[in-house]
């Protein structure tokens, strides 16, 4: 099986990707979590209502940044590792993590038409900028899952293309100096 882009793309390999795909992902998280602690404050001020459904619109989405932290470190520790059940587990997390968001900020937009209380643009905003770049990185992660797959099904340790030189006619024992050359 040939695999697209194993190369690379944007000036990095897949392994590197991935784990700059981790690194993103915990950074966008702490900022999601900020703008979400900051949109729970809006809400419980603007609602004083405390069992309103919007406040656990927010506590979901904050429950769910904060299961993206392990998420993202096992992602990192899997890439370093070359772990095919660590890269898989994050590539199924970001996909349900992603629709979550999206249905999250759906139903409270639904849920603020019948009450003063409006959905902030920069929600909005937010999520339509995340969703491209989250599928951008997560193609590094699907790439590099790949790779590491197809290696262990014909049975190589890496992942390194090896070249096989036209010009030289002893096998490499010979080259090596591992054994005598019987004449």
């Amino acid at each position: 099986m040939i695999i697209f882009c194993t190369g690379g793309y944007c000036g990095m390999l897949p392994k590197t990707g991935s784990i700059v795909a981790g690194i993103y992902m915990i950074l966008m998280t702490n900022m999601y979590i900020i703008f979400e602690t900051a949109h729970l404050d809006r809400a419980k001020k603007n609602l004083h209502i405390a069992k309103d459904l919007i406040i656990y619109y927010y506590y979901t989405a904050l429950l769910l940044a904060c299961l993206t932290y392990p998420a993202c470190f096992l992602l990192i520790y899997s890439v370093w590792y070359r772990k095919t059940e660590g890269m898989i587990a994050y590539i199924v997390w970001i996909i349900l993590y992603d629709l979550a968001n999206f249905t999250i900020l759906i139903l409270t937009f639904f849920a603020a038409r019948y009450i003063p209380f409006s959905v902030h643009p920069l929600e909005w905003f937010g999520l339509a900028c995340r969703l491209p770049v989250d599928c951008f990185w997560l193609s590094y992660v699907v790439i590099y899952t790949l790779m590491i797959l197809e290696s262990r099904s014909k049975g190589r340790m890496s992942l390194k293309i090896r070249r096989l030189s036209k010009h030289v006619q002893e096998p490499p024992k010979y080259r090596l100096g591992m054994c005598r050359k019987i004449q």
